[in-house]
């Protein structure tokens, strides 16, 4: 992860000006970029970067992953989905479909569909609730690559499960990729810690930026707004159900006790169900590679002088 501190010193401008490959990241925002993953943001237009775009947009349609304008026209953001359906014991994620909806994203997990043994391992996967994110049996993640170093700074939550026998859960977790690492794998991985030698996303360059609890926050009108307050800049970040194994997480509003995976309300079992309908953030400046240089000239300049002025 990206983050940038008066506190780091010296030694950090030089890894800055070292350690990125034509360019230096800065922790100054510039651009406000909002994505709004509705109908509207979808990139229908089908052309060589969009090859199967007009089959993805729409409410309700189906696909692996589809693309999103922000809104100013000036920025793309690609989504997909993943959930923990791989064998007998879902630990391990796997690629799925995602669906956009008049609220936002929902996810319909590989379970849903006929398995090479001609069973079907979540059958009300796809319906309500079960049609939005949520941790129904199987916990499910949408991923944003931004195509950018990009700070979030908001989320909405645009539907929420109010009408089910206990329904109005929407804990959610936000994690976000090293962008130092390049683009992640998911597929594999387990969210949580699982069996012994399991590959834990936090183990292979994910960080749990926190836990939230969106229903708390207030509905706007036309959805739940949760300001996130953190440093991390990354190209890619990923918004699940709420994994209570990151309770402890820094500045997670679950740490007030607001968060659960589940609970009981009216006799019935509730999960999180919602849909992920917005996110706000800042590109993050790039200072370009001359400047980078002198910035290493600078640190080098500061460090020969610490040392002089050493006992």
């Amino acid at each position: 992860m990206f983050r940038f501190s008066p506190s780091v010193g010296m030694a950090a401008v030089l890894v800055c000006a070292l350690g990125t490959v034509g360019f230096t990241r800065t922790a100054k925002a510039s651009t406000l970029v909002t994505f709004e993953f509705k109908s509207g943001g979808c990139v229908a237009t089908e052309d060589t970067l969009h090859p199967t775009a007009a089959t993805e947009c729409g409410n309700g349609q189906i696909s692996t992953s589809r693309t999103y304008e922000d809104t100013s026209g000036t920025y793309e953001a690609r989504v997909s989905g993943y959930s923990n359906t791989v064998g007998d014991e879902n630990k391990e994620l796997e690629i799925t479909k995602i669906t956009q909806w008049s609220g936002g994203l929902g996810i319909k997990n590989q379970d849903r569909y006929l398995r090479p043994d001609n069973t079907i391992l979540d059958a009300d996967e796809g319906s309500v609730p079960e049609h939005a994110v949520d941790y129904n049996e199987r916990l499910e993640i949408v991923l944003i690559d931004t195509h950018m170093l990009f700070n979030i700074t908001s989320v909405e939550i645009g539907w929420i499960d109010w009408n089910g026998p206990g329904g109005g859960d929407s804990d959610f977790t936000l994690f976000a990729f090293d962008p130092l690492l390049g683009a992640p794998t998911l597929t594999g991985l387990e969210a949580y810690s699982g069996s012994p030698g399991g590959q834990n996303l936090t183990e292979n360059g994910w960080e749990i930026i926190g836990s939230y609890d969106a229903d708390a926050a207030g509905w706007n009108g036309d959805s739940y707004k949760v300001d996130i307050d953190t440093d991390v800049s990354a190209r890619y970040w990923g918004i699940s159900a709420f994994l209570d194994e990151y309770l402890d997480v820094e500045g997670s509003e679950c740490l007030l006790g607001k968060c659960q995976e589940t609970y009981h309300k009216n006799g019935e079992t509730v999960y999180d169900h919602f849909k992920v309908e917005t996110i706000h953030g800042h590109e993050v400046n790039m200072i370009p590679l001359p400047a980078a240089g002198w910035m290493l000239f600078a640190g080098l300049g500061g460090l020969a002088t610490m040392r002089r002025r050493r006992p």
